[in-house]
C-alpha cells in the first residue's frame, strides 16, 4: 500500500539514447503540475566498437546513475538514437488505420531499405495531401533493426530497469515540445522544432501537438567542434569544452560567456558561421516542403532544442535566412524544476538536451489521453485528434 502511494503520479523513467550518451529522467504529476523527480546523464562508451560490450558498459553506468538520481520504481521507456532509425514520408490512399497498417507492413521495410534484416516498422499520420484530383494521406514511416533495439533493451535491462516501450527519440522530442499545445484551437498553430544533437539534427513541423513532418540532417555539434578546433589549432576535445562554456544563457545576447576570451569567442564564431547558415538553409527547405505539401500556414516560430541549441548567434542565423522568429525552446515550460538535480548536466545552461527524455516520460500519459479522446469522439480512430505511432516496439 505504501509503495503504491509513493509511486502515485510517477511516470516511467525515460532513457533517451543519443550519439553522445544517454539521458535519464523521471517526472511526477501532483495536483495538475508536473515536476522533475530526477535527471541524469551517462556518457557514451568511448573507443568501444563491440555492441555487446558497449551495452554492458552502458548497463553499469546507468545502474550507478539510477541509484544516485533517486529514481522511484524500475519501469522505463526507451528512446532509440535517431541515427539508428530510418524515416521516410510516403503517400497512401485514404484508408482506416488497420488497413494502412497492413499495407505498410507488406512493403514498409523495403521502402526504408531494411528488407534484408529483421526490423520493427512503425508509422504515423502527418496529414492529408492533394495529389492532382485525389486526396491522399501523408505517412511518416519509421523503422529500426531488431539489433539496434535489442542493444538498447539489453543496456537498460542489465541496469535493473524494466522496459515497457521503445520508440524513436524524435517522436519523444515532438511530444515534449507539443505538450502545451494540445487544445483543439492549437491544432492550426504551426511551429518548427529543430533538435540539434552531437552527430545529427532533426527538423520537425508541429501542428499543435501533432507531428506533420520530420527530416533528419547529417549536421550536428561535432561538425562545429571540428571547425573550431581547426581554426584555433586545438584538439577537438578542447574545442568542444570551450564551445560548451559558450553555450550558456548569459552568452546568448551576443557577449561571450564567463571565462571565454572574447578573441577566442570571435574566432570560433567565424569558424562555425558557414555551418550555422547551412543549417538555416536546410530549415528553409523544410518549411517550403511543408507549405507546398499541406498548403498550410507559414510556421509561427522556430524553436531550437538538443544539446547544441545554445550555440551563440545560431538563433539569429536561422531567423536571418528563414525570416521566422527563432529562439531556444523550453521543454519544461510549465514544469517545476526548482528542486531537480541534473546529474552529469550543466544546471546553469539550457535544459534543451533533456527534451527527448521528458517526452519518453510522458508517453504513457499521452496514450491515456489519446484513448480518452477517441472514446469521447464519434469520429473513427483514423480521424482522432491525437497523433500516435503505430507499430512501436
Amino acid at each position: 500500500m505504501l509503495e503504491r502511494l509513493i509511486q502515485r503520479g510517477l511516470t516511467p523513467i525515460g532513457v533517451d539514447f543519443g550519439a553522445s550518451g544517454a539521458k535519464l529522467m523521471q517526472l511526477r504529476k501532483s495536483r495538475g503540475v508536473w515536476s522533475v523527480v530526477g535527471a541524469a546523464r551517462v556518457e557514451a562508451p568511448q573507443g568501444e566498437e563491440d555492441p555487446a560490450r558497449c551495452a554492458r558498459m552502458y548497463s553499469e553506468a546507468i545502474a550507478a546513475r539510477v541509484e544516485a538520481a533517486g529514481f522511484i520504481g524500475r519501469r522505463c521507456v526507451i528512446g532509440l538514437d535517431n541515427q539508428s532509425v530510418k524515416v521516410r514520408s510516403v503517400r497512401l490512399p485514404h484508408m482506416a488505420d488497420n488497413d494502412a497498417d497492413n499495407a505498410l507492413r507488406v512493403d514498409g521495410a523495403a521502402r526504408l531499405g531494411l528488407k534484408e534484416v529483421r526490423c520493427e516498422i512503425g508509422w504515423m499520420r502527418a496529414g492529408e495531401v492533394r495529389q492532382g484530383d485525389e486526396v491522399r494521406d501523408e505517412i511518416i514511416l519509421v523503422g529500426a533493426t531488431h539489433e539496434h533495439a535489442e542493444h538498447a533493451i539489453e543496456a537498460v535491462s542489465g541496469a535493473g530497469l524494466q522496459p515497457m516501450a521503445c520508440e524513436p527519440s524524435f517522436v519523444a522530442c515532438a511530444r515534449a515540445m507539443g505538450w502545451r499545445h494540445r487544445r483543439q484551437s492549437d491544432q492550426r498553430h504551426v511551429r518548427i522544432v529543430i533538435d540539434i544533437g552531437a552527430k545529427s539534427s532533426g527538423v520537425m513541423v508541429l501542428r499543435g501537438d501533432s507531428l506533420a513532418f520530420y527530416k533528419q540532417l547529417e549536421w550536428g555539434g561535432a561538425r562545429l567542434d571540428e571547425a573550431a578546433a581547426k581554426r584555433l589549432s586545438l584538439d577537438v576535445g578542447t574545442a568542444e569544452e570551450i564551445r560548451r562554456q559558450r553555450m550558456r544563457p548569459e552568452s546568448d545576447a551576443g557577449a561571450p560567456a564567463d571565462g571565454v576570451d572574447p578573441l577566442v569567442d570571435r574566432a570560433i564564431f567565424d569558424a562555425v558561421r558557414p555551418l550555422l547558415t547551412e543549417l538555416a538553409q536546410e530549415a528553409t527547405l523544410c518549411v517550403r516542403y511543408y507549405m507546398v505539401t499541406f498548403r498550410g500556414e507559414r510556421p509561427e516560430s522556430i524553436q531550437l532544442v538538443g544539446g547544441n541549441a545554445g550555440e551563440p548567434r545560431l538563433c539569429d542565423a536561422v531567423k536571418d535566412v528563414t525570416g521566422i522568429d527563432t529562439f531556444v525552446g523550453n521543454p519544461f515550460d510549465g514544469f517545476n524544476t526548482t528542486d531537480a538535480t541534473f546529474i552529469g548536466g550543466d544546471r546553469r545552461g539550457y535544459l534543451t538536451q533533456w527534451a527527448g527524455a521528458a517526452g519518453l516520460c510522458l508517453r504513457l500519459e499521452d496514450n491515456t489521453r489519446a484513448r480518452a479522446l477517441r472514446a469521447e469522439s464519434a469520429a473513427p480512430a483514423a480521424e482522432a485528434p491525437t497523433q500516435h505511432t503505430r507499430g512501436a516496439a
